[in-house]
Formats: structure tokens, C-alpha cells, sequence
């Protein structure tokens, strides 16, 4: 059985403040299905300030690019070009996604809009919208 480890620091639902670029670290992959059943790996980024932000990450093959863009933020992730991964097998999507966990990346945030449907009031959001790798790693 696992330890729990006293963590407040974890608890903080502080957002970013603007759009613009930050650098941040993986800090959790929670993993769920969608009502449709579908594997859904939710990534937690935590910015020098304790800020967070967090991106949705859908097991479906239209959206695998994002994975890949991702990915290619991380150059510590060390992956061979052109390996195949099987994402229908149980896990190993949630798997996968979940070892970026730690890792360090740079994210851009851009406002978003969009209408609460009961209120029609129009709301604001920052969006992780481009994934940047934190150091250049040559």
C-alpha cells in the first residue's frame, strides 16, 4: 500500500493570470473515461508560481497529434521516431501519457470565449493552446 504524503502545496487551485508563455512542470495524469467510454488523460501544470492549468488528453486517433505535439516539447522523453504504440490495449494510453509526469515544459495560454448556456452570459478562459520545450536541448 502507498503512503500518503502531506502535500497543501498540491491543493492550489490558483490560474494563470494572463495569456501568454509559462514554464511549468507535469505535476499529475489523472486518468478517467468520457461518457462514451473513451480513455481521457488529464495532464495538472503547475508554474513557478503555483499557478495551474491542465489539458485534456483524448484516446482517439483524430486526436493523437496532440500527443505528438506534446511530445515533441519533451525532448528528456526519450522515444524512438516511428515507434508504434497499440492505444486500443487497456492502460496503455493512460500509461504512455502518464510518464510525462515530472517533466518540464513550457505552455502558451490564449483567451478563450465562450456563452454559459442557462445564463447566456459570455465567459472567458486561458487555454493551453501550443506546447514549447522549457530548455533547448542542443
Amino acid at each position: 500500500m502507498a503512503l500518503f504524503k502531506v502535500d497543501r502545496s498540491s491543493a492550489s487551485t490558483k490560474s494563470f493570470d494572463a495569456p501568454g508563455i509559462y514554464s511549468t512542470e507535469i505535476v499529475k495524469a489523472e486518468a478517467s473515461l468520457t461518457t462514451k467510454g473513451e480513455d481521457l488523460v488529464k495532464l495538472i501544470f503547475r508554474g513557478e508560481d503555483g499557478s495551474v492549468a491542465s489539458d485534456n488528453f483524448l484516446n482517439r486517433e483524430s486526436v493523437w497529434w496532440r500527443v505528438n505535439s506534446l511530445l515533441a516539447a519533451l525532448p528528456l522523453i526519450k522515444i524512438s521516431e516511428g515507434q508504434e504504440l497499440d492505444f486500443s490495449k487497456a492502460k496503455v494510453f493512460q500509461d504512455f501519457v502518464s510518464q510525462f509526469v515530472g517533466q518540464k515544459v513550457k505552455i502558451k495560454l490564449e483567451e478563450e470565449t465562450w456563452v454559459k448556456e442557462d445564463t447566456k452570459e459570455e465567459k472567458k478562459t486561458l487555454k493551453i493552446k501550443k506546447y514549447l520545450p522549457e530548455t533547448n536541448p542542443f
